[in-house]
């Protein structure tokens, strides 16, 4: 324990130099009010104290600088934006490989507003087929930010094989081993979503989104249910409509409110676009008993 002595005319109440031991289960309090009496010159600072206060300096300092290197590695990033030339971007996609992942957050929202802004497809292939090479990286962030990168700007992709490569490549990485990953992939699915005309590659997305639904991450289940509430409504195939019905009617035995609560605004979505009359009889059965759901949340989304 801490042992501190006070220095003469202390101003709470304890005799001149007798020592207080702190309890581990007060030292927060303690050490707060032992630095409000050292400002005020009033604690003598014991020769084994100096070590705590200097490894508190050294943490302050490496967040302060840490802070300071983040800011200005951000500001180059940041003005590319109105000035971006071929070498800029691919400045930018180097940025991805960073281990700093403030830095690459700051180089993908750049890159996917360059990108974006491309008038000329031909100038942008080069691009995306670097990107594409970049989810194959051994570092899973950088898999990752390419991943998003690639979602982001997918409406712009007219090369249909980059297209599939694309598709394939986000519905593979939701059935990777890692929930990062897997979470990032369901993701970018809703992002990619809207954008995707081909039903083979709609199919392909939904039933790798299935999987998700099973996950052991709540998170990965919960974005999951809501990109294929969002999903399947698009796809006009009453045979595809009830496949997907069943393992939504599953999500609402999650032991996750929110899940639950998802999983019932998704059948009410696809309850609206069917035009099977046994599949909307088939979701008002399901939905009927979680009227009863003890989660508020729940009740109001069936």
């Amino acid at each position: 324990m801490y042992r501190v002595s006070h220095a003469p005319g202390n101003s709470w109440g304890l005799p001149d130099g007798i020592h207080r031991s702190l309890d581990p289960n007060t030292l927060p309090r303690e050490t707060a009010r032992r630095m409000r009496a050292f400002m005020q010159n009033k604690l003598v600072i014991r020769p084994g104290s100096w070590r705590v206060i200097g490894v508190a300096l050294m943490v302050v300092s490496a967040v302060i600088l840490s802070h300071l290197s983040t800011k200005r590695d951000r500001k180059p990033l940041l003005d590319l934006e109105e000035h971006a030339s071929v070498k800029d971007v691919h400045a930018l996609i180097t940025s991805l490989h960073t281990t700093d992942w403030q830095t690459r957050d700051v180089a993908m929202g750049t890159l996917i507003k360059i990108l974006s802004s491309l008038e000329n497809n031909q100038t942008l292939d080069p691009h995306i087929d670097t990107l594409l090479r970049m989810t194959d990286h051994e570092r899973m962030g950088v898999r990752t930010s390419a991943m998003r990168v690639l979602a982001n700007i997918f409406p712009r992709v007219k090369d249909h094989e980059q297209q599939t490569a694309i598709i394939k490549i986000i519905g593979d990485a939701v059935k990777n081993t890692n929930g990062y990953v897997r979470a990032t992939a369901v993701r970018a699915s809703g992002t990619i979503g809207n954008s995707v005309n081909d039903e083979d590659m709609q199919i392909f997305l939904i039933n790798s989104l299935l999987t998700a639904l099973d996950d052991d991450i709540r998170r990965v289940r919960r974005s999951a249910v809501v990109v294929l509430g969002d999903l399947a409504p698009l796809i006009n195939n009453t045979v595809i409509h009830q496949q997907i019905i069943t393992p939504l009617m599953d999500v609402l035995k999650d032991p996750e409110p929110y899940v639950r609560m998802q999983g019932a605004a998704a059948l009410g979505r696809l309850a609206r676009a069917t035009d099977d009359n046994i599949n909307r009889q088939q979701i008002r059965k399901a939905l009927t008993p979680m009227l009863d759901d003890p989660d508020t949340r729940v009740r109001i989304s069936a």
